[in-house]
């Protein structure tokens, strides 16, 4: 068999991912385990032939097992998960892995004491802190701190993003955040591991060394691209790396490590040849196999010896073993073994983008390039300068070429986008990033700490570079169609492409069966064109209303067979996390949708508009509806000005407007009164726009922040109209809401209410809540059943909750 290793990793692969997603009791799968290693050590005395297939099986049970290992609870009763909740803790930790982000500091911290009732208890876990204060840290700094320890958590929505299970994978099982300079101290300092703590510190020397002598972003950059402190360089910047498909090369990765160790092999064998009476007495390619060696593991540490930085470490060493014991042809099984080896150590990779991305890149350059370069026709009659540079280019075109078509199908998975501009920016961007910036960055490394005035030479130009690849970057994004927005796509359709991709190449190859591959390649090429025109979730005279899991905000997504709108976009005060880049726009593009036919703006409270900013810049949008508040209200300005920038009609709404969709769904707005009435309603959230949405015979009702009082004149002026099957509740089920009249009048099904359960704010208030329950109204929320969603034919309702249809 020519790729031995391929089934063990299949098989490997399909138990982590069995492990992920169903619980088997662990004593099973040792006992399986045992059997399996039992039937194994008999087939390799009685029957070769199930060697592999025992073989396999272990490797299937290894990952399931290990998978459920790292995703069980925590069974001391005096690990840090079991501290999670409202009371605030002193506790103590080390610093084990230090981030920087935008603003502020991310620590990771070991604990080993927390303090309750004035008393030291021992302690452990891992704890992931966010520090937004100026302070400075380093790794192995012992620290004392005050905080309320959360339970990770992640908004609950299909197609976005798992934050909780990303850190539990990790070892991280509470999180905590630090606003003020008093609540944290570093109480000893080199606690760290010994062997790290060298290591460590001279990553933070040439940390500082790079920001003091470069300018920002450029300094960003080049400390993405060495110490991989991706977290520096700026949203903006990053997105526009991401649009253009070059954002792999500002990452440390397999291909960093690649031209790190040909740099130092390169050189080795340079100076090796200047003394030619060493080449009697020495392999050339072993020695320099073994400094290239050497220097990747150096640069390991130095780097921070992250997940992503060993994954890529172990990769190149598997290579470099190959390439020691003459085994570096077989390099399909290379690959496999190197993927196999990082599995069994770290199974959750698995779900990791940078390890789909490496070896999906990996195993394409191997695959594909040679026969690419198979196609490179003669040039025997060249001059052989231009020979040599000419083969040179179709190289780097064929090896940029297969990378992106490997990555491609992962990229569009996760990120939804497509590049056109892809190629055109890899062959601009790379050799610049690639082999000019991380080359002279190893040179920063050793010089950095002997000459100040020539590695401040050294990164001046460095920087230089960097700004030249941002202008490159930042010209390719302003283009138009820069980026492609793409519906989610599935397993079927990674399918197609990879099979269009196979039979092309087959048909470059030539011979008798060319043109039936081509054929072939050009059905599938179609039949996959034709699958994107094909609406994912099809409506058929149906409505479709989720209330997004946002937190404590408000972000509803409603769908009819012609349209789509979104009704606020979730958000949070004071904070930079975006609600639409990181939930609405991922579940969008999950559910097949890459435009809007509106967005609602109830009211212009950050809870509300939070997310919609990176919506209406990203997705094509036709009309914005908004209440009187908004257009003169600092949290909306940029939202309108950017509507009125891409020309998109904003449209402001009073009680009395109604709008028929195409499907004969009416959506007619209750309330606030026309502007003769407005200003009597003084609350900004009783100004909420209240919206009615009629299909069929059900409806549902929507009334964004409103307290009591506006409640009272929504009965006084429209009782009739209050009757809706479907509530959301107002306010976020605050307790000046919801009052007993309103929802007798409501008397909806079924009611939802979308806040984040916070103790802090008392949202939902369990008052609130009792009183739904007293009159027998089945209440969702969404901190709990995740999104929730009605869908209705005109006549029935049904109701499905994301926590129940993907909950482990």
């Amino acid at each position: 068999m020519k790729r031995p290793l391929l089934i063990p990793l299949m098989a490997c692969i399909a138990g982590i991912t069995g492990g992920a997603y169903f619980e088997i009791p662990i004593y099973i799968l040792l006992a399986l385990l045992a059997a399996s290693f039992f039937a194994l050590l008999l087939s390799f005395r009685y029957c070769k032939a199930f060697t592999l297939i025992f073989l396999s099986a272990i490797f299937f049970l290894l990952g399931i097992t290990h998978m459920e290992i790292i995703s069980a609870l925590p069974r001391d009763a005096h690990h840090v998960y079991y501290r999670t909740g409202d009371s605030l803790h002193s506790m103590e930790g080390v610093i084990t892995d230090i981030s920087y982000p935008g603003e502020g500091t991310n620590l990771t911290v070991s604990l080993y004491r927390i303090y309750e009732h004035g008393r030291a208890q021992s302690s452990h876990g891992r704890i992931y802190l966010s520090v937004r204060t100026n302070q400075t840290f380093f790794y192995g700094d012992v620290i004392r701190f005050k905080t309320r320890l959360k339970e990770p958590r992640s908004f609950k929505n299909p197609g976005v993003f798992d934050y909780a299970r990303y850190l539990r994978y990790r070892g991280i099982w509470a999180r905590g955040i630090i606003s003020q300079p008093s609540a944290i101290c570093v109480i000893r300092s080199g606690y760290g591991n010994p062997f790290l703590m060298p290591f460590m510190g001279y990553r933070e020397f040439l940390r500082r060394v790079i920001g003091e002598n470069a300018p920002y972003p450029a300094s960003a950059i080049i400390q993405a691209c060495v110490l991989g402190l991706q977290n520096s360089i700026p949203r903006e910047l990053m997105e526009k790396f991401n649009r253009t498909g070059t954002s792999h090369i500002i990452a440390i990765s397999g291909f960093n490590m690649a031209i790190l160790a040909g740099f130092v092999g390169l050189t080795m064998r340079w100076l090796i040849s200047l003394y030619p009476s060493l080449l009697l007495y020495t392999n050339l390619q072993l020695i320099s196999t073994i400094f290239a060696t050497l220097s990747v593991v150096f640069y390991t540490f130095i780097a921070g010896a992250g997940i992503s930085v060993i994954r890529a470490t172990i990769t190149i060493l598997v290579f470099m073993l190959a390439f020691i014991l003459g085994r570096i042809r077989d390099s399909e099984n290379t690959v496999c073994l190197a993927a196999l080896v990082i599995l069994l150590i770290s199974p959750y990779l698995l779900f990791d983008l940078a390890f789909q991305l490496s070896f999906s890149a990996v195993y394409a350059l191997i695959y594909m390039t040679p026969k690419l370069m198979a196609l490179l026709p003669s040039m025997a009659d060249y001059p052989p300068l231009l020979r040599k540079t000419l083969k040179t280019f179709y190289t780097f075109l064929a090896t940029t070429l297969s990378a992106a078509a490997g990555t491609l199908p992962i990229i569009v998975f996760h990120f939804h986008r497509l590049s056109p501009l892809i190629i055109i920016s890899n062959i601009l961007v790379v050799p610049i990033l690639g082999f000019l910036v991380v080359p002279l960055s190893m040179i920063i490394m050793i010089f950095a700490p002997l000459s100040s005035s020539f590695s401040h030479l050294i990164i001046t130009i460095t920087a230089k570079l960097a700004d030249l690849s941002v202008l490159i970057v930042g010209f390719f994004a302003s283009l138009p169609y820069s980026t492609l927005l793409l519906p989610g796509i599935n397993f079927w359709q990674i399918g197609l492409y990879l099979g269009t991709l196979y039979f092309c190449l087959m048909a470059l190859r030539g011979g008798t069966r060319a043109v039936g591959y081509f054929i072939l390649s050009i059905f599938l090429f179609f039949s996959l064109t034709l699958s994107f025109c094909i609406p994912l979730h099809s409506l058929e005279n149906k409505l479709e209303l989720t209330c997004l899991d946002v937190g404590q905000g408000q972000a509803i997504y409603v769908r009819t067979s012609k349209e789509t709108m979104l009704i606020d976009g979730g958000g949070f005060y004071n904070s930079d996390f975006d609600v639409g880049r990181n939930i609405i726009a991922p579940f969008l593009l999950h559910k097949g949708v890459t435009r809007l036919s509106r967005i609602v703006l109830t009211h212009p409270h950050p809870d509300h508009v939070g997310g919609l900013l990176y919506i209406i810049k990203n997705f094509p949008v036709e009309e914005i509806w908004v209440n009187e508040d908004a257009k003169n209200n600092e949290n909306s300005a940029e939202l309108l000005t950017e509507a009125y920038t891409r020309k998109i009609p904003v449209r402001v709404i009073y009680a009395g407007f109604v709008h028929n969709t195409v499907e004969a769904t009416k959506i007619e707005a209750l309330h606030p009164p026309k502007k003769g009435e407005f200003l009597r309603v003084l609350d900004e959230n009783d100004r909420s726009l209240v919206l009615k949405l009629t299909h069929g015979k059900i409806s549902f009702l929507l009334p964004a922040d409103i307290s009591e009082r506006a409640e009272g004149l929504l009965l006084l002026r429209d009782r009739k109209k209050l009757k809706s099957d479907v509530l959301l509740v107002p306010h976020h089920g605050s307790r000046h809401s919801s009052s007993p009249p309103f929802l007798e009048a409501v008397k909806p099904h079924f009611a939802c209410v979308s806040a984040a359960g916070s103790s802090h704010l008392m949202l939902p208030n369990p008052k609130t809540i009792e009183r739904y329950r007293d009159m027998a109204i089945p209440l969702f929320q969404t901190e709990k059943h995740g999104a929730v969603t009605f869908l209705s034919d005109g006549s029935s309702l049904v109701v499905k909750t994301f926590v129940v249809a993907s909950e482990r």
